[in-house]
């Protein structure tokens, strides 16, 4: 007998009575409903009888490899962007846009200097929503990633019955692109201290990963391309390991390090005899290689670095800024604020800007991290475009808590000033430094990578006198007027 219309049944919970308002949120956001039939095909697999017909023209798939194509088809569903946050993003675009002259006129009032403007209590808000929508994503994909593993795991060999390459390829071929989706953002994050925040979700993400060395998952849902960046994450990691290896961390903080070589160590083990090169070089030019691609194959590697810094100063006319001032005395967590520095060190290696037009250069002195050079060279079509500056760093003793100390050393002697940010004393005015107002350092997510982008890009500019407080929103013709 069937249920009465509106009765719970044995696989479903009652139904909850729901605003008409949440009724239409909750119908917006539902996934399609023939998700669960598509499931049901993609387990079952087409068999064939050279004898007679049997009484079922399909067989199903083993349970491990149904039960991976059933975690994978929710991994697709959840990377699969719902409409809410398109029509949250397109609104967001819209009152951006509505009135730019009004936040220019803004900009000016508070005198950032580079046309920024304190975060408003809506943006904090947005902020926070932002970070639970992205934590709540990020444990869905944690639990999501270990069920995918669990299932991998269990798959039996092909030799003791289990599902053959053919079988297994095509029944992941639906997943293969969503499965790529889902991870090659997580291992495009360049920031180690991203990642560190988010260990649980990475750690689990490379065990799967590790899991994958069947060789017949790994075409499906571990292709070349993945291993590439997989190998460039590692490349960072192991900097960070070897900068930390005369230094009071922890093992348990390069977990996600360890976790990273092993994952690269089982998908792409090195030869025989053979161990695998922690940087590789750089690779041969192409035939008719470009002076600009030339330019970016050589020097990719050689963004940042560690040289005696220190011990060159009063040699050769080296000098640094900071050094006459430098305190050996730590405030507060030593262990915390060594490996924050060298997070930002190790991310720095794949993440400054190396282009043909303009690039950013950096060498931390081998003994002290918090002892830096800078090197930017102009953006093209500015007035600086083919200039170097170098520019001295030190991070204070209690850093991250304070931002880092920046000076302009290519001034002439004190003697130029080429922008209005710039002094010809070498301050450096940015409201990230907090020598200048408007949005300022910021422990939790600020970073030496940001200061120095920001300089190469607010600062070193086409129009440098958009710099100078009360001129951000004028043009090269208004401004020709007002001084006439």
């Amino acid at each position: 007998m069937p249920p009465k219309r509106g009765a719970p049944s044995a696989r479903s919970p009652a139904p909850t009575k729901l605003p008409p308002k949440a009724k239409a949120k909750a119908k917006a956001k539902a996934p399609p409903k023939q998700s669960a039939h598509s499931v049901k095909a993609s387990l079952s697999v087409k068999t064939t009888t050279s004898s007679s017909s049997s009484s079922s023209s399909r067989a199903p798939f083993d349970p491990a490899l149904a039960a991976l194509a059933s975690a994978l088809a929710e991994l697709r569903e959840l990377d699969s962007p719902g409409p809410a946050p398109a029509k949250r993003k397109a609104k967001a675009k819209a009152a951006a846009s509505k009135s730019p002259s009004k936040a220019a006129g803004n900009a000016a009032d508070n005198g950032t200097g580079y046309g920024g403007t304190a975060l408003t209590k809506k943006d904090q808000t947005a902020m926070k929503r932002k970070g639970k929508e992205e934590a709540a994503r990020d444990k869905a994909l944690t639990q999501l990633f270990d069920r995918v593993e669990a299932a991998a795991v269990c798959l039996p060999p092909a030799a003791e019955g289990g599902p053959a390459a053919a079988a297994v390829a095509a029944a992941l071929a639906p997943f293969a692109g969503p499965f790529a989706a889902a991870v090659s953002p997580l291992l495009r994050n360049d920031s180690l201290p991203n990642i560190a925040e988010r260990a649980a979700l990475y750690l689990s993400l490379l065990s799967l990963l590790s899991s994958l060395s069947d060789p017949r998952l790994s075409p499906s849902l571990c292709p070349p391309a993945l291993l590439a960046l997989l190998a460039s994450l590692d490349e960072s990691a192991q900097l960070y390991r070897r900068i930390n290896e005369s230094r009071a961390v922890g093992e348990a903080d390069l977990a996600v390090v360890t976790a990273i070589r092993a994952s690269l160590a089982t998908l792409s083990p090195p030869a025989p005899g053979r161990r695998r090169r922690a940087r590789p070089p750089p690779p041969p030019p192409a035939k008719g290689e470009s002076a600009e691609a030339g330019y970016v194959r050589v020097m990719a590697g050689k963004r940042c670095g560690t040289m005696p810094l220190l011990s060159l100063v009063g040699s050769g006319g080296a000098s640094h800024a900071f050094k006459s001032s430098l305190s050996s005395s730590i405030v507060g967590d030593a262990a915390r604020r060594t490996k924050r520095i060298s997070m930002e060190f190790a991310t720095m290696l794949k993440s400054l800007p190396c282009h043909y037009a303009s690039s950013i250069f950096v060498r931390a002195d081998e003994d002290r991290l918090d002892v830096l050079k800078a090197l930017v060279i102009g953006p093209e079509d500015t007035p600086y475009q083919d200039g170097c500056f170098v520019f001295d760093i030190v991070l204070p003793p209690n850093y991250p808590q304070e931002p880092p100390k920046v000076l302009l050393v290519t001034t002439g002697g004190n003697r130029c000033r080429f922008n209005p940010n710039l002094y010809a004393e070498g301050k450096v005015c940015l409201s990230l430094l907090g020598t200048w107002s408007g949005p300022g350092w910021d422990p939790a997510v600020s970073t030496l990578l940001q200061v120095l982008m920001s300089v190469q890009a607010l600062i070193f500019v086409k129009d440098p006198y958009h710099n100078e407080p009360g001129f951000e929103g004028k043009t090269a013709t208004n401004l020709q007027q007002s001084t006439q």
